[in-house]
């Protein structure tokens, strides 16, 4: 039901994790004696875990949004992309991480508009969990009163 405000969250998570897959998290610069050797825009694509955690979020935003008839498990699913939303946040920043890097090569990593990506699908879909709730609390008054 598109007319339900949690439905238009969930789609805002689902747009934005398609939108994780097109533009780069972050560009890697290696610099040497001041001369910038090469400047790498890292994408989702270029780490298949990302990838996979970044679409099955996307996926399960996007399957929880027709499950409006059963809100406990509509609830469940919200819940368990907020694991998925954490876990590719996660994954983000451990690929950008450089401290591995020997200290001969300096590595510069600068993010992009995208790497928030992830931070706005959490309070998405922590706001269509608060709605879903909010619908539950509705219909469970309303059997109350029959």
């Amino acid at each position: 039901m598109i007319q339900r405000i949690q439905t238009l969250f969930l789609l805002f998570v689902v747009a934005l994790a398609a939108a994780l897959f097109s533009l780069p998290v972050f560009v890697t610069s290696t610099t040497s004696t001041a001369k910038v050797v090469s400047a790498v825009p890292h994408m989702i694509q270029s780490d298949l875990l990302t990838s996979i955690v970044v679409a099955l979020s996307g996926l399960t935003a996007f399957i929880s949004i027709f499950l409006y008839r059963n809100r406990q498990r509509q609830t469940l699913l919200c819940r368990l992309n907020l694991l998925f939303i954490l876990a590719a946040l996660g994954l983000i920043l451990q690929a950008s991480d450089t401290s591995s890097l020997p200290r001969s090569v300096q590595v510069s990593v600068s993010y992009s508009l995208a790497v928030c990506f992830p931070v706005a699908q959490i309070v998405f879909n922590w706001l269509a969990l608060r709605f879903i709730k909010k619908d539950d609390d509705l219909v469970r008054s309303a059997e109350r009163l029959r």
